[in-house]
């Protein structure tokens, strides 16, 4: 299983642990990322925004997450989590790109100051170039 952790911070911290990895040059559409508060919040615009670096964690199955060296998954907070769904970036992409599930890479859960269902209903997505 994996943990995702959004940072607070824009730089790649060191050391990164073996068994991880960051996730960097995601943006958020349909919403933004209010470091501060460390969830999705709303907003009226229709820029993208830049989502802060992500830890990815391989745990083994048996590990414990609330132990892991950067501390519990970040859904233990008492926000709300959203499953947001990662799509390659459309620009890339040949032919007609839709937001449907075959184009979807993973899901990062987010905590949101949004209801997850408003979140789906306006597609609050992210997306990346790979």
């Amino acid at each position: 299983s994996l943990i995702l952790q959004v940072l607070n911070i824009s730089a790649f911290p060191s050391p990164l642990p073996l068994n991880c990895a960051y996730l960097g040059g995601l943006e958020l559409h349909g919403a933004v990322w209010v470091m501060r508060h460390g969830a999705l919040h709303d907003t009226l615009s229709h820029k993208p925004c830049p989502l802060p670096l992500v830890l990815v964690q391989g745990l083994e199955r048996a590990e414990d997450p609330a132990r892991s060296p950067h501390g519990p998954q970040s859904s233990v907070s008492a926000l709300p989590v959203y499953n947001c769904p990662l799509y390659r970036d459309p620009q890339l992409t040949d032919g007609d790109w839709i937001l449907s599930e075959k184009n979807i890479v993973t899901h990062i859960p987010l905590p949101a100051k949004l209801d997850p269902v408003l979140c789906a209903q306006r597609r609050v997505r992210l997306s990346c170039t790979l």
